[in-house]
């Protein structure tokens, strides 16, 4: 448990080190920016995050066992869950209401022009089909990549719009939260 303890000091510290303008407020007494425990776990070590999920796995186990007469959804999940984890590809613990949670952390890029238009993406080509989607473009964060790392990894491939979004990047972060039918809540930190 002091690996926890000491990994996530340090991406603390760092995240303090690093929040100045423009991307970012100073930080104050009352608020240091993109140092919540939702945007420092995800860019823990897999090890780490496999600690801190060990209550949450508990209880998903816990309400596995209750429910083991009949063919559980539950069931199905948590090996997909543990898989995942495992992977680096999310983030999983017990909220403070006893909540599991599973966290996944997306960047998104939103250009904007003077006059209120922006980017945006219409859908993705994945193998041989399209999944039409209006949304911003964006990808997830993976395993033991910071925020500003993803961002990075979306714009690398675009030179012109890599100058444009270092030129004029800000950071905010929106909470999404969605309920899947397993009791286990899905948090999209963006």
């Amino acid at each position: 448990i002091s690996l926890v303890f000491q990994e996530y000091g340090a991406a603390y510290h760092a995240r303090i080190l690093s929040s100045k303008p423009p991307v970012l407020t100073w930080p104050d007494d009352l608020c240091a920016p993109c140092c919540s425990f939702e945007e420092i776990v995800p860019s823990l070590s897999v090890t780490c995050r496999e600690a801190i999920a060990v209550p949450a796995l508990r209880c998903m186990q816990h309400h596995q066992q209750q429910q083991r007469q009949e063919k559980s959804r539950w069931g199905m999940e948590f090996d997909e869950v543990l898989a995942e984890l495992h992977k680096g590809k999310i983030s999983l613990y017990l909220s403070a209401n006893q909540v599991v949670e599973r966290l996944v952390v997306v960047v998104a890029v939103k250009l904007q022009r003077p006059d209120g238009t922006f980017l945006a993406e219409l859908g993705k080509l994945e193998r041989d089909s399209v999944h039409a989607a209006c949304r911003l473009p964006g990808a997830k964060q993976k395993g033991e990549e910071r925020s500003n790392e993803a961002m990075e990894r979306l714009i690398s491939g675009y030179p012109e719009a890599s100058r444009i979004v270092r030129a004029s990047m800000t950071s905010t972060c929106e909470r999404a939260e969605k309920m899947s039918g397993s009791h286990m809540r899905s948090v999209y930190f963006r």
